[in-house]
């Protein structure tokens, strides 16, 4: 997986999205100026999970505080798509991560809160790629408080869940020990987005 990949993703997905760029033919006009557009693009949750797609393709996985092993992958948005396609339209997490032992998914909030059937279709998801591996599903939310994330019960969901706020996600990010300039320049990229367009940390 390359950030090609996921730039490509990204290019598009404002084609059939022009709506978010201020391009739709009802409201041609949306935005006066490129510096608009992306003041009100940036602080939407697809922009930032983009933005994390490229992070967790290139990282070296294991060294996040995930618990993953060397062997980790980050499955492209492409290859997502491919196995959407292939599995009748399953539903698939944000970013999806290929461990030895199990699957992780992260699952992206930033305004809107999950529910126990979203849940569901991840584990369905997971278990028809790897049926012999449990689902781990990571909730990347703004909230500190775990309550703020889920509509619904989910005690007697068949998946490990962690919650991970943006804060606990940067301040573990940049207590990293980083071997070299590309590793630091990821992760100010992430930290420095997640921090000027999602300043409002609860």
């Amino acid at each position: 997986m390359t950030w090609a990949d996921e730039y490509r993703e990204i290019v598009e997905f404002y084609w059939w999205e022009p709506q978010m760029i201020g391009r739709s033919l009802k409201n041609y006009h949306k935005f006066g100026s490129a510096d608009e557009m992306w003041e009100s693009v940036s602080k939407k949750e697809v922009p930032l999970n983009h933005i994390l797609n490229v992070f967790f393709a290139l990282f070296p996985l294991e060294k996040l505080n995930f618990g993953l092993s060397p062997s980790a992958r980050a499955i492209s948005s492409r290859e997502l798509e491919a196995l959407y396609r292939s599995h009748h339209g399953a539903t698939q997490p944000d970013i999806f991560i290929e461990d030895i032992d199990s699957n992780i998914g992260i699952e992206l909030k930033t305004t809107t809160k999950s529910s126990r059937q979203q849940l569901e279709k991840y584990i369905a998801f997971s278990r028809k790629i790897a049926p012999d591996k449990r689902l781990r599903m990571v909730m990347l939310t703004p909230h500190d408080d775990p309550s703020r994330v889920f509509k619904d019960d989910i005690l007697d969901v068949d998946c490990r869940i962690d919650y991970l706020s943006f804060r606990t996600f940067c301040e573990s990010l940049e207590g990293l020990t980083l071997s070299n300039d590309i590793e630091r320049k990821l992760v100010a990229g992430v930290v420095g987005y997640m921090k000027e367009y999602f300043p409002n940390w609860t």
